[in-house]
């Protein structure tokens, strides 16, 4: 999810990033940190002001990140990254949902880029107001992950320099193809309310 925070300056973004770590990304685990490194070390060298919210998920969500400099943020591990529990369920309705995203995308320029994988990525995107060419899906693999981390920094780098980024697809994306067209405890928080960012696994 990339947000422009000045429309006559391409170069000055936030990279918003949610990242499932429920306990079905344990098979992949290796893969997830070694893409969203690759991602993190990629957006860095993009020239242009960039700040970064991370926030990793399971059954709760934990907001590592709040508005860092892109440059300050640290790779994930296998200490900050550790896949368990259940992947949380829809807090809101999807009209509701896909209400808050139109508005972010009309008000304040925002992009969002959709990752999934084991669902119909562009059927679910759609029904969120999230257009194909910022969607891909992708298998649970090695390949899969890494194809679509390398999608979403390259669609990254072209909002964040004014360009057009380029459809996902259709290009194999580990074993499927894609359509035209993101915890570790910090204190006691298991409820959801906001609590202070600290860095990964912090």
């Amino acid at each position: 999810m990339i947000f422009h925070g000045n429309e006559d300056n391409k170069m000055k973004a936030e990279i918003v990033c949610i990242i499932d770590k429920s306990g079905s990304m344990g098979a992949i685990r290796q893969d997830a940190i070694g893409s969203f490194n690759r991602f993190l070390e990629d957006q860095k060298k993009v020239p242009g002001e960039c700040k970064f919210t991370g926030i990793l998920f399971d059954n709760v969500y934990k907001v590592h990140y709040d508005g860092k400099d892109l440059a300050d943020v640290k790779p994930l591990d296998q200490s900050s990254y550790m896949p368990d529990g259940s992947t949380a369920l829809y807090e809101f309705t999807h009209a509701q949902i896909a209400a808050l995203i139109k508005e972010k995308q009309e008000k304040e320029k925002w992009e969002f880029i959709f990752l999934a994988a084991n669902q119909d990525a562009f059927a679910v995107g759609a029904g969120i107001n999230i257009a194909t060419i910022n969607t891909a899906g992708f298998a649970p693999t090695a390949e899969g992950v890494a194809d679509s981390m390398n999608y979403a920094s390259n669609s990254a780098r072209a909002y964040r320099t004014g360009q057009i980024p380029q459809a996902a697809g259709p290009i194999p994306l580990g074993g499927q193809h894609a359509s035209p067209g993101p915890i570790q405890q910090w204190g006691t928080a298991t409820d959801n309310k906001p609590v202070t960012p600290s860095e990964w696994g912090q």
